[in-house]
């Protein structure tokens, strides 16, 4: 074996300082190497690293199975199986797919009873994930599988994890805010269109019965926004108030 090969084979360091850090980011957010959401990001490669130090992943381990989705960091469900089925409190991981129900069985070692968590394609219907664009359409099993994986995991080895999320969760998450965002775009578009002409309404006003009309129009207004807030919301299952 060459010296090179020795050099090479013993080739590892760790970063000691915030300098360090700062410029191993830098450097890597500047490589086409870099997942694409690193690239140019510094600061979201060094969210990475150190999260990834927090829960055992080496630097490039981080960058590899660690997404930032609006400043939160988050894992992608390979890296999280990874992490646990490597961690001594785990003694087996198991899942399965069945009758469109995917199933994560967990058995964390020192407890007596395994623990089982299943997600369906009801479940997913319910949560507004089923039929999305994107990957609900492609590969709806693996989604399924994705979120069966997330929940036993986080349940049962929480402290394994230190709560970091699942990727494929928090990306369902960015789609459904989307969705809810552009509703409320155009409630605002409706309400200020129904403004002016109700302004206009009540300025041409002759008599009371003129006055009674906008009056009606305005109930319709106010119960059409909330309808609109409530589609908007009942795929997050947040409570509005409809007053």
């Amino acid at each position: 074996m060459s010296d090179d090969t020795k050099e090479l084979q013993k080739f590892n360091f760790e970063i000691t300082s915030l300098d360090q850090a700062m410029e191993y980011a830098k450097l890597i957010s500047d490589s086409d190497l870099a997942p694409k959401d690193y690239r140019g990001k510094p600061g979201n490669v060094l969210i990475a690293i150190q999260y990834g130090v927090e829960i055992g992943l080496k630097p490039m381990q981080a960058i590899q199975g660690i997404a930032v989705i609006n400043g939160r960091p988050s894992i992608w469900g390979d890296a999280m199986i990874a992490l646990v089925q490597n961690h001594p409190l785990c003694e087996y991981v198991h899942e399965h797919f069945k009758d469109n129900t995917a199933y994560c069985t967990v058995k964390r070692r020192g407890e007596d009873r395994e623990y089982t968590y299943e997600f369906s394609k009801e479940d997913a219907k319910v949560a507004g994930l089923l039929g999305k664009a994107g990957v609900w359409q492609q590969y709806p099993d693996r989604m399924l599988q994705m979120r069966a994986r997330g929940f036993a995991l986080r349940d049962k080895f929480s402290d394994v994890l230190k709560g970091i999320a699942l990727t494929e969760e928090v990306q369902d998450y960015q789609i459904i805010d989307n969705d809810r965002t552009e509703a409320k775009e155009k409630i605002s578009l409706l309400i200020s269109q129904k403004k002016n002409d109700l302004s206009n309404k009540i300025e041409q006003a002759a008599n009371v019965d003129d006055l009674k009309a906008v009056k009606a129009e305005v109930a319709t207004l106010l119960k059409e926004k909330h309808a609109e807030l409530l589609k908007a919301n009942v795929e997050t299952g947040e409570v509005i108030d409809g007053s």
